[in-house]
């Protein structure tokens, strides 16, 4: 199952990249995937001969780290850091990708309630390391941020998204939301600029 290709065909992830598979039958179960500086966990929740289909979320490390060490269900994991999830279905005909709040998922689709990873002791540890430094790499590269001063606030948002303005105001537009934020890497102020 070619993951990347398949997401790749949906427009705001066609930068996705597979990163940590998390549980695995013959094909990734539970993974990770990174598209530029988000980070997204997936499930896939239906596989036959008809169709496939994965619920995605935009996560966090501290939310994974959780849910390598068992501090959270698997549907917690999922629930968690934002209302909006991804509904991915693969079928002979292509690939439909919706956006829904997580209360309108259909429950047969979700994790079990309750249930954990049930990871054991040091099962996991490369993995956390890897998002503890990732975390820790990312607070940095704000921190850099901060200290840098640019001409404009389109350059700053370029910087940190490492791509064109109307890129960064496509993709988020592209989940059919009024834009009325966007993270620039730290505070606005006369002292930055």
């Amino acid at each position: 199952m070619q993951i990347e290709k398949i997401f790749g065909e949906i427009p705001i992830f066609q930068d996705i990249k597979m990163d940590k598979i998390l549980f695995e039958s013959s094909y990734p179960i539970l993974f990770t995937c990174i598209e530029h500086r988000n980070i997204y966990l997936f499930i896939c929740c239906v596989n036959n001969s008809d169709e496939t289909k994965w619920i995605g979320t935009k996560t966090s490390y501290p939310n994974l780290i959780e849910l390598l060490t068992n501090e959270i269900t698997i549907r917690d994991a999922f629930a968690n850091v934002t209302d909006k999830k991804f509904l991915i279905t693969k079928k002979v005909t292509g690939v439909n990708f919706n956006e829904v709040d997580f209360k309108d998922l259909p429950q047969d689709l979700l994790p079990t309630a309750g249930e954990f990873l049930e990871t054991e002791s040091g099962e996991f540890e490369e993995e956390i390391l890897c998002f503890e430094e990732r975390m820790e790499s990312k607070k940095m590269d704000k921190g850099e941020n901060k200290e840098k001063k640019y001409p404009s606030l389109k350059e700053r948002i370029e910087e940190y998204y490492g791509k064109s303005f109307e890129e960064v105001c496509a993709e988020t537009d592209c989940f059919g939301e009024e834009i009325k934020e966007i993270d620039f890497g730290g505070p606005v102020g006369e002292e930055y600029w």
